[in-house]
């Protein structure tokens, strides 16, 4: 019985150092992704973001995971884009609501002829109504 509690806490203590790094890295390769995306490298910022968002399994703070929608759209990854965005809209603990902002943001100008802009514009709109 003691052997199980200590290989759990130690199993335990090694999560939490593990989980503590890939949080530390995502926050770095966040933080460098914005700053591609100020100096306007736009390919890089979206490649630095997914390589944030690998640090953690995916889960990305909603900010950084609209920032690389945008760095998406604006090397012309439009699919990629589309990707984040529903991510945030369709997420049932995020739903992004922000509807104003996305509709006049014009980093994703590219976005509004395609049919999917439509769609993602209703979900926020529901999100903002719901809210």
């Amino acid at each position: 019985m003691k052997i199980r509690t200590v290989v759990t806490v130690i199993g335990l203590l090694m999560f939490n150092v593990a989980f503590g790094q890939s949080q530390e890295k995502y926050s770095e390769f966040a933080k460098e992704a914005l700053k591609l995306y100020e100096s306007k490298e736009y390919q890089k910022s979206a490649e630095k973001y997914k390589e944030a968002f690998d640090q953690v399994n995916g889960i990305a703070r909603p900010k950084d995971r609209y920032k690389a929608a945008c760095s998406y759209a604006l090397s012309g990854d439009v699919e990629n884009s589309f990707y984040h965005l529903f991510r945030l809209a369709e997420n049932p603990k995020i739903k992004y609501n922000n509807y104003e902002h996305i509709t006049k943001d014009t980093d994703l100008g590219s976005l509004h002829k395609d049919t999917r802009w439509n769609k993602l514009i209703a979900i926020v709109k529901s999100n903002k109504e719901e809210a």
